[in-house]
């Protein structure tokens, strides 16, 4: 089968941002080419799908609230998905609630790993250590792997005490074969030494104010709050967005195929002419191909383009999402999520829904979610799950409703230094060729790009040209005002 139209804008990967980019071609920039999005999957949406069991009972893979870019072209679109009146909207002091179980201790007070409490000789020692690192550069871009990263940053003994078994812990592998960036999805930028009053006049020097954390985040000045919003659906469950964004687009003619697989792209004179792809056994082809947004990776992309002849294999680690309904509210206080940084338990990181969600809460109780590691030995994950949230002492008396573990089937590789410089390999490669109407979009499409705020800007940045309806020339001595 053959689509032919005047020109078409193609999307391979529906993630957010490709089905955000699309809404923005036909809405603001109002193109005439045909839109077609291609998805490998069954489902539309990327990290933004729900899980759905009986009953209604809905939970997100994990903790997913949208981050506002700041910039009103985007996050504009993305709110009014749903209008404006059906988000939570958190800012301020509540913007971004998180905490850490450390030392045997739900620290509810910061993310940071706390050491106040610590002797004095040995908080004495941290603090010498870290002081010595101060002209150091705190770029991650500057640093080969995560152990150099962290050891510049806060010093010999912090590192190897402190935070090398907290990234062991969530990694499962030393921190000299990640790359820096490993250590941004964890909160181990900071670390908290100092009381308030001691602090306030400490945060005032930069090199300072990027290695240690303010002591409570609920009394967090104003001039260290972060910008923007983050945003959730009063009504619980991402799902609700992908659902009515994908009826927004098909209303505006956007043409959706899932279960699909590209089997081959047509390039000629720097530019792609064709692509054809396959579903169900048919074989279809798209031509006039105006621009390509390609939202599925380097590695299968130069594949196709016929540029990798790497034999280099990421890793994956295998984790789990445990789905939990409790009685009464997990004992997490106001917290949004935390991490776990023991390192003889395999959860790494807990959701606490309902702070964020009211509208999680049912009948059926208030919903949690474990996300944890798993492993050829690992028997009975709900279980294992349960008996760490006691001893973290998040659950102690109470009743569980429903738990459900559901594998991650959308596991990232390992963020080794092996498999970001590889990622760099292949986008100079890339880049290289100059293609035309070309660009790669979405997590790590840019170095340094991983989470989704960044993503986003950088995907409707490189659209800024592309797709912009004709308009006919209007004298301004027409125009009435």
């Amino acid at each position: 089968m053959s689509k032919k139209s005047d020109s078409n804008i193609v999307f391979v990967g529906a993630s957010i941002i490709s089905m955000l980019l699309a809404l923005d071609f036909k809405k603001n920039k109002k193109t005439k080419s045909k839109i077609i999005i291609i998805e490998k999957s069954n489902e539309l949406g990327g990290l933004y799908k729900s899980i759905h069991y009986q009953n209604d009972l809905v939970f997100d893979y994990g903790v997913h609230i949208y981050t506002e870019t700041n910039i009103p072209e985007i996050d504009n679109l993305f709110i009014d998905i749903l209008g404006e009146d059906q988000w939570e909207y958190m800012c301020g002091l509540r913007r971004d609630i998180s905490g850490t179980y450390f030392n045997n201790k739900l620290q509810l007070n910061t993310p940071f790993v706390d050491l106040r409490d610590l002797p004095k000789e040995k908080k004495s020692q941290y603090i010498g250590d870290l002081c010595m690192q101060l002209k150091k550069d705190t770029s991650p871009l500057s640093y080969d792997n995560a152990k150099d990263f962290l050891t510049a940053k806060f010093g010999e003994s912090l590192y190897k005490e402190i935070f090398k078994p907290i990234v062991y812990k969530h990694y499962k592998m030393d921190p000299s074969l990640l790359d820096p960036m490993a250590t941004h999805i964890i909160p181990v930028g900071r670390v908290v030494l100092f009381d308030e009053q001691e602090v306030n006049g400490l945060m005032k020097a930069d090199a300072l104010r990027s290695r240690i954390a303010f002591p409570d985040q609920f009394s967090l000045p104003d001039c260290y709050l972060r910008p923007g919003r983050l945003i959730y659906p009063k009504k619980f469950g991402m799902f609700r967005v992908i659902e009515k964004l994908k009826n927004i687009l098909e209303e505006y003619g956007v043409e959706f195929h899932t279960s699909s697989d590209v089997s081959n792209i047509v390039i000629k004179n720097n530019q792609c002419k064709s692509l054809e792809f396959i579903s169900n056994e048919t074989k279809t082809e798209i031509h006039n191909i105006e621009h390509m947004f390609w939202n599925a990776g380097y590695p299968l992309l130069l594949k196709y383009l016929g540029l990798n002849n790497s034999s280099f294999k990421p890793q994956f680690s295998k984790a789990a999402f445990v789905n939990i309904m409790l009685d009464k509210p997990a004992n997490v206080g106001e917290m949004y999520y935390l991490y776990n940084f023991k390192p003889d338990t395999n959860i790494f990181r807990v959701v606490n829904y309902f702070n964020y969600c009211p509208g999680s809460i049912s009948e059926k109780g208030f919903p949690i979610c474990a996300s944890t590691w798993i492993n050829e030995n690992t028997q009975d994950i709900e279980s294992q799950v349960i008996q760490e949230l006691k001893e973290m002492s998040i659950i102690t008396d109470h009743k569980v409703n429903f738990i459900k573990a559901e594998l991650n089937n959308h596991a990232f590789p390992n963020l080794t230094k092996d498999f970001i410089q590889e990622l760099d390999r292949m986008r100079a490669a890339f880049r290289a060729q100059e293609y035309k109407n070309i660009n790669v979009i979405g997590m790590l499409a840019e170095k340094g790009h991983f989470y989704l705020t960044e993503a986003l800007e950088y995907a409707f940045k490189s659209s800024k040209n592309i797709g912009l309806a004709k308009t006919l020339f209007i004298s301004p001595t027409n125009v009435k005002v």
